[in-house]
């Protein structure tokens, strides 16, 4: 705030910018430049309008710098905005992407258990693998092991 405090006092002065347009640019910037680096008493020993066209010059840069230097701080201000805003998005994002993968590991979680608990493994069944992989001794039952005829209504079938 300091900034903008200097330049409206600079400002409170009251010089046209538009008089500058009776001095060369060239010329305008020397006495810029003198006004810059001398000290108080060598101004003192300038003449009275050569003192007051430095004096003056001198004020309408400081006004330009000042005026450079406030725009320069609204940008940096309005950026660091944009820079938090663009920041929280991201960071409410990268929530969503947590809660996201939590929300997975828990639908992972309940679909294990619930397979788990939907297909018996070998073991719930208590039968052995060679049980389960070779054929029955007897077929049909009470055949004692020979070839049984069934008839149906049509034809016969040996099995």
């Amino acid at each position: 705030m300091a900034i903008l405090e200097r330049l409206a006092y600079v400002r409170a002065i009251g010089l046209d910018p538009k008089i500058t347009e009776r001095v060369s640019e060239w010329r305008f910037g020397q006495l810029a430049r003198e006004g810059a680096v001398a000290p108080a008493f060598i101004l003192d020993e300038y003449g009275p309008r050569h003192r007051r066209a430095t004096l003056v010059a001198q004020l309408l840069e400081l006004e330009t710098r000042l005026s450079d230097a406030a725009v320069g701080m609204f940008d940096r201000l309005i950026l660091g905005l944009f820079t938090k805003a663009r920041k929280s998005v991201e960071r409410r994002y990268q929530a969503t992407a947590k809660e996201v993968a939590n929300l997975m590991r828990m639908l992972s979680s309940t679909i294990e258990a619930r397979m788990r608990n939907a297909i018996p493994s070998r073991r719930s069944t208590r039968r052995s693998a060679g049980a389960v992989c070779s054929p029955p001794s007897r077929w049909p039952p009470n055949s004692g092991g020979k070839p049984t005829k069934i008839r149906s209504s049509r034809h016969a079938i040996n099995i």
